[in-house]
């Protein structure tokens, strides 16, 4: 089963690209691919030390194919070829005599004194082929043909995804840059002039996923700063990365591909889980809040830091789910002490199926400014909400926020019902 998903996702990439291209997934795998000219029925394609067998397909498709190991000198090999011939060996004390060799494996000489097998030394020879050191598939075709589409994947090509953010308090904007860490850990150098990276989790058992992608593939492109841009592969985000890239073997390179403002305001939020029955005071935590993102970000680590005329403080740092242009985006990166709060479970019941469940959210403000928090408090997906006195949102099906503001040496109480069944 996970032979024929590769399979059919491999080829419905090679379908849709039809060009030399590199796609990358946090996985380290990755997917290489191009158009080539072949003009005979028979062609050497070299692969990288980690492709994975299962994966190679093409248009038009081989009638059969083979992997070669080629090594810059095969001494076994060389020896074999060798049989009949007369042929110098070295003995340990540095003494060389010619002999004829009779047989490789075990290895059987012969001279005017008869046969033997050598205990020690090695055999000299006054000349050897030395090859490129190179892997590669011999592909066979039926008919000489002209063109190949061809694309396979392999490991140990790697990404990962940095943000910096710096917040700028006096405009309330944040000035995000991005950047790409790849890093290859093949022994083979990698290019390309089409490099993409794959930001999201693939199933890589079941074919679900793939099928799904072949039944709707959706484009459409938002352009960076800088021209990169973003597609919608199904419920996938694919980033083309512009330029001409070279990846040495056992090597890391870092490529700067975002550069965006964002404004922002500064809420202290706190955390809590209809599941969870903690009833200790705890301690909010400091978050930047975007109401609508103009550039989507995929998946990765972000950096908040703060800067004023004498230095840089680095504030703390998160990781970010991928996150579409237009959505909204909550960033933790601390605790602050100065604010307390904690949900308590104040009744509970349940009828038949349906449970009911009312709680008290207590938050304390020991600071001695006013200060704008929010309530995230994670609740099932098939819930009814009864929010007092305050008011809430639900951005998604499974949360709900209340914000409030606080002011100085102040505490305040909310309390809101769920409804579910189960």
């Amino acid at each position: 089963m996970k032979k024929i998903m590769i399979l059919i996702l491999v080829l419905f990439v090679t379908s849709l690209f039809c060009r030399e291209f590199l796609m990358i997934y946090p996985n380290g795998l990755a997917i290489k691919g191009d158009t080539i000219s072949v003009q005979s029925k028979e062609f050497h394609l070299d692969v990288p030390e980690t492709w994975i067998v299962e994966s190679f397909t093409s248009i038009p498709y081989p009638q059969s194919y083979r992997y070669v190991i080629q090594k810059p000198f095969d001494y076994v090999e060389t020896l074999k070829k060798r049989i009949g011939d007369t042929l110098k060996w070295r003995f340990d004390d540095g003494t060389i005599k010619q002999y004829k060799l009779l047989l490789d494996d075990p290895l059987l000489l012969s001279d005017e004194n008869g046969v033997f097998s050598p205990k020690s030394g090695t055999v000299v020879f006054e000349n050897v082929q030395v090859k490129n050191d190179r892997q590669y598939l011999d592909l066979y075709f039926k008919n000489e043909i002209d063109l190949m589409d061809y694309s396979f994947m392999f490991t140990n090509l790697s990404y990962s995804t940095v943000y910096v953010m710096n917040l700028d308090n006096e405009e309330d904007n944040a000035e995000i840059f991005g950047t790409l860490i790849i890093n290859n850990s093949t022994k083979k150098q990698i290019q390309t002039d089409h490099l993409y990276i794959f930001s999201g989790e693939i199933n890589t058992v079941s074919t679900d996923y793939a099928l799904k992608a072949m039944r709707s593939f959706n484009y459409e492109a938002d352009v960076y700063s800088g021209g990169s841009t973003m597609e919608n592969f199904s419920d996938y985000k694919i980033y083309n990365i512009p330029g001409s890239f070279s990846f040495n073997k056992d090597s890391t390179d870092y490529i700067h591909f975002l550069h965006t403002k964002e404004a922002y305001t500064m809420i202290y939020t706190f955390n809590a889980y209809y599941s969870d029955r903690n009833t200790e005071f705890q301690a909010f935590d400091q978050t930047i809040k975007i109401s609508q993102l103009k550039q989507p970000l995929m998946a990765g680590k972000i950096r908040i830091q703060k800067s004023d005329q004498d230095k840089t403080v680095f504030l703390g740092e998160n990781n970010l789910n991928n996150s579409s242009k237009g959505q909204p985006l909550e960033i933790s990166f601390g605790k602050t002490y100065d604010l307390q709060g904690k949900v308590e479970l104040i009744q509970s019941n349940r009828s038949g199926n349906t449970y009911f469940e009312a709680y008290k959210f207590t938050a304390k403000n020991y600071s001695e400014e006013e200060k704008a928090i929010q309530l995230n408090f994670s609740i099932p997906r098939d819930s009814d909400v009864e929010v007092d006195v305050y008011d809430y949102s639900r951005p998604t099906a499974t949360l709900l926020q209340i914000p409030l503001s606080l002011h100085a040496h102040m505490e305040a109480e909310v309390t809101f019902e769920i409804r579910y069944d189960r």
